[in-house]
């Protein structure tokens, strides 16, 4: 019964900790995009170039629904557009012209 409860005790401390680890790491990586802007505008160029050539795949060579694919990949684009100035791309705007688009496809995208 004792080894029972030290397992739970430990379980606990060990998600608390993990917990604090991870917001931890997230902070030193928001101060890393914060310092490399333009490296990080470039991981952002190809992170979505990446997930749209999954999405060309996935189209091609599986049969997901044509739909979610085309959403998937029209959302990329909007995001490929609001990105395109990459200077200031730290900034959100309210009031760019992609930013309702980018609330309409995801709002789309999860009802599919």
């Amino acid at each position: 019964m004792f080894l029972y409860i030290l397992s739970w005790i430990s379980m606990i401390f060990h998600v608390i900790f993990l917990t604090l680890a991870l917001a931890a790491a997230l902070f030193y990586l928001a101060e890393l995009v914060e310092e490399y802007t333009v490296v990080t505008a470039k991981v952002i160029k190809c992170t979505i170039a990446a997930t749209t050539v999954v999405y060309l795949g996935l189209l091609v060579l599986e049969s997901f629904p044509f739909s979610i694919i085309i959403a998937g990949i029209l959302t990329n684009g909007l995001y490929f557009l609001k990105h395109r100035n990459l200077s200031n791309f730290k900034n959100q705007f309210l009031r760019s012209e992609s930013f309702p688009q980018k609330i309409l496809w995801h709002s789309k995208r999860t009802t599919l």
